[in-house]
């Protein structure tokens, strides 16, 4: 079988770039920070801002929150959109609080994302030369979506009003202190549902995605704003409509729907971006720092694929080796159908799990792309890692692996393979008759 990166590149997918662009991540967008933003959280995928209720120039509480979605063809023209954006929300009296980037290509060059980064920054500038802190965010890479040189680049200024807006929410009557966001995308998921007909789930996708992200740090999710980003031929009449009753379903705040059509795109593709709101108790954040050695590690099952690896799992279907017409083993549904099941939501299930274990559970880790030791390395303190030493029984899996003829590396470092939440549990927990939707998986170590 070949190797991890041969078949990723084989898949069009670059993990060295992607590497080099999330370096200059880290080196770039911590100098927009100031003292609202949430640092422990570095390690997740989302970011929490200290919020001043009383906020509002009109001496108002500042207890509404909304999305200014900004989209631009080319990084001067988002320089402009983001500096007009800010000066709309300063003028009228509301407090810009977070700005959320995504940025996508067809092939990704990670210098070149990284001085993409550069505008961004330069975007958040303020009036008076402080920056609306820049956090979250995400870099993708998605070819037979995107075109080789295509581009997409989006952000969000999130912030607080003493005012009803368009499509903003009430935090009122929702305890918390922190408002913690998540922008992320459903990716080449979508090349996979328009070539099925299987399109009406991704909105769900992209809410089950986003509402993983931020349930793990103990976030009630709130409210979702919706993107798509589209070739010029694209269409999809009632998309606007789907997004609507996947929000309603989900418990969730519409907070705006937005189409761009670009010509950075492959022809009739898109893609689906979502930036969710949620709110906690700084005091009830789960941000990992107590995590010790010998902690459990305990994850919460999937039943599918959700959101990622999809660029691979393509590839498969092309080579003919996943055949989408057939039975999947242990459902009874095609291997295209369960393939394309949307990604699961775990709020439920994040609740269960902080009543069932209580004081004992030290963090929680999404399990997304990059597989489960990564994801749940990110949530550790210095020195510790995750040892897996099982993985719950999962015949979607087994059959990706067997069939497609995916080695054991690429399969950890590209699926869940099982497990969408990985829980950290205090090493003195009895960790006998787990309920049947934990599986131990294994236990923290030092390095």
């Amino acid at each position: 079988m070949p190797k991890t990166r041969d078949m990723y590149k084989d898949a069009g997918i670059d993990l060295e770039q992607n590497e080099i662009a999330n370096r200059w991540a880290k080196l770039i967008i911590p100098e927009t920070h100031n003292e609202t933003v949430i640092d422990d959280l570095d390690g997740l995928f989302s970011t929490g801002i200290r919020i001043d209720r009383d906020k509002g120039d009109k001496g108002d509480k500042g207890e509404k929150v909304g999305q200014l979605w900004v989209s631009a063809d080319t990084p001067a023209e988002m320089v402009e959109g983001m500096h007009t954006g800010i000066s709309k929300l300063l003028s009228r009296g509301d407090h810009p609080v977070a700005i959320t980037d995504y940025i996508a290509y067809g092939q990704l060059i990670g210098d070149v994302a990284g001085k993409l980064l550069i505008d961004v920054v330069a975007g958040s500038r303020k009036p008076d030369g402080t920056h609306v802190p820049v956090i979250g965010g995400e870099f993708a890479e998605m070819p037979g979506v995107i075109k080789k040189r295509g581009l997409e680049f989006t952000v969000v200024i999130n912030y607080q009003s003493h005012e009803n807006r368009r499509n903003s929410l009430s935090i009122r009557n929702h305890k918390g202190d922190i408002l913690v966001y998540s922008k992320d995308s459903v990716g080449t998921k979508t090349e996979l549902g328009q070539r099925l007909g299987i399109q009406n789930g991704l909105f769900f996708d992209m809410i089950g995605h986003s509402v993983g992200d931020v349930v793990v740090q103990g976030t009630t999710p709130l409210g979702i704003g919706m993107y798509v980003g589209s070739a010029p031929d694209f269409s999809w009449p009632e998309m606007e409509k789907v997004f609507q009753h996947s929000a309603r379903e989900s418990l969730l705040t519409n907070m705006g729907f937005h189409h761009h059509s670009k010509k950075g795109y492959c022809k009739e593709r898109f893609d689906i971006i979502g930036n969710i709101t949620g709110i906690v108790d700084e005091d009830k954040l789960l941000t990992g720092h107590d995590i010790k050695e010998g902690d459990y590690l305990i994850g919460i099952k999937s039943f599918g694929v959700n959101t990622n690896g999809y660029s691979l799992v393509r590839k498969l279907v092309s080579q003919g080796l996943l055949k989408v017409d057939e039975m999947m083993p242990g459902t009874n549904m095609t291997v295209g159908q369960a393939l394309m099941e949307p990604h699961q939501n775990y709020w439920a299930a994040m609740n269960d799990s902080r009543k069932i274990f209580g004081a004992d559970l030290k963090g929680a880790a999404h399990i997304t792309g990059s597989g489960i030791e990564k994801n749940t390395n990110r949530l550790f303190p210095d020195g510790l890692k995750a040892e897996i030493h099982s993985l719950p029984e999962n015949s979607r899996f087994r059959y990706i692996q067997e069939i497609g003829r995916v080695n054991e590396e690429t399969m950890g470092k590209t699926f869940n393979r099982g497990i969408g939440v990985m829980l950290a549990v205090d090493k003195g927990y009895d960790v006998n008759n787990l309920p049947d939707r934990y599986h131990l998986a294994g236990k923290v170590v030092s390095n």
